[in-house]
């Protein structure tokens, strides 16, 4: 199967997200949001199924329910550096069973998205290091956005993520984000945008870091209204 002009198809071939489509640019091929089938048979398949429907849907029946909410007294916390922390102390327990915040050296260190979360939940308050001012989220994004004007979009992946029950963890540079939740199953989500792209090279990439770490690869596609729509990227043939 791997011919010339095949290899060069694949080289050229790029998926860009339109809606609830992927649509590949050189072939005009039209990856659905359910399945994938090319109008070209050169251009290489991608086999892509629906992983969690939009937000604005109920979620399928084998993904964890959503938080329960529960009333709680807000945690202080201390905006310094790249972190917001909070001095650690024994009722700090129930939110490290849950999967939040790094402990070191006598701190519970919060990452960004973390910490955007907790402070919409009303979990935590966050104030500066020096001085009794407290920040708004609004503060503290603006903080933590400065040379990463994604960091937003990707928090939204992220609180949605949270709010569907799993726990979600930043992955390493080739990936967005590593959540697992009840089973032994993890994932690992890369980030697709509304209007970009991604070469067949970089998701086959993806994919293979994917298998190699026993992980399955989730592609979360946010479209210019901000709906997020996950895909299960299984396989690619060339």
């Amino acid at each position: 199967m791997a011919s010339a002009a095949r290899t060069r198809n694949e080289t050229l071939c790029k998926i860009s997200v339109s809606g609830r489509n992927l649509r590949c640019n050189e072939c005009a091929g039209i990856f659905s949001w359910s399945r994938h089938k090319s109008i070209k048979e050169q251009c290489t398949a991608v086999v892509l199924v629906s992983f969690m429907e939009n937000s604005t849907n109920p979620p399928p029946t084998n993904v964890p329910p959503p938080e329960e909410k529960t009333q709680f007294t807000p945690l202080n916390a201390i905006s310094e550096g790249r972190y917001v922390y909070i001095p650690y102390k024994p009722e700090l327990m129930e939110l490290r069973d849950r999967g939040f915040g790094d402990l070191r050296k006598g701190k519970l260190l919060f990452t960004p998205y973390e910490s955007f979360y907790l402070i919409e939940k009303q979990r935590i308050r966050v104030f500066k290091k020096r001085g009794e001012q407290e920040l708004t989220l609004r503060d503290v994004v603006q903080r933590f956005s400065i040379g990463k004007p994604e960091i937003w979009i990707k928090y939204l992946v992220y609180r949605d993520l949270r709010d569907r029950g799993y726990i979600v963890r930043e992955s390493n540079r080739d990936f967005d984000f590593d959540i697992y939740g009840k089973g032994p199953l993890r994932r690992l989500i890369s980030i697709v945008y509304e209007g970009g792209e991604a070469s067949l090279r970089k998701l086959r990439k993806l994919l293979a870091s994917a298998e190699k770490e026993k992980k399955e690869l989730i592609l979360a596609v946010v479209d210019r209204r901000t709906d997020i729509v996950y895909y299960t990227l299984s396989s690619l043939r060339v």
